[in-house]
């Protein structure tokens, strides 16, 4: 029987390469503004993705604590890459939309960062591909079986 502290260890390893593979590479082999981390660049990408999201919900995604995010938050705003604005109907939440400056940035990144996961991709037949997808997602169920 595998033990516990072997699944995790397995677990974070995965974590790891997925970042890596996704992520870390990408962000090592283009050329991002130097004010700029990583976890920022991410930040960036995800309102790309879903414009005007809470803070809380970012923060999730970037897999960080809200007391964490929001350095990260105060500082895209310092160098004018988003905003933040309270939302109309629950004042406690603070939404954060890209500026023009931002959504200029998220929309080189994307586009670098698509080719790069096509590239990644590329290197997979049609099958291995199906099977990949088809993995993550029995993946994705399992986790959210086990979580409930």
């Amino acid at each position: 029987m595998v033990e516990i502290s072997e699944l995790l260890n397995e677990i974070f390893e995965h974590k790891l390469i997925f970042e890596r593979a996704f992520f870390k590479n990408f962000a090592d082999g283009y050329n991002i503004p130097k004010e700029l981390n990583q976890t920022q660049v991410r930040t960036i990408l995800m309102l790309y993705f879903k414009d005007s999201c809470p803070m809380a919900i970012i923060s999730e995604k970037a897999n960080l604590e809200k007391g964490s995010f929001t350095s990260v938050a105060n500082k895209l705003i310092k160098l004018g890459y988003i905003e933040k604005n309270r939302d109309e109907i629950d004042k406690r939440v603070y939404k954060l939309n890209l500026t023009q400056k931002g959504k200029k940035i998220a929309s080189e990144v994307g586009i670098a960062h698509s080719e790069y996961v096509n590239n990644l991709f590329g290197k997979l037949s049609s099958k291995e591909k199906a099977e990949y997808f088809k993995a993550i997602e029995k993946i994705n169920l399992l986790v959210h079986k086990i979580m409930d």
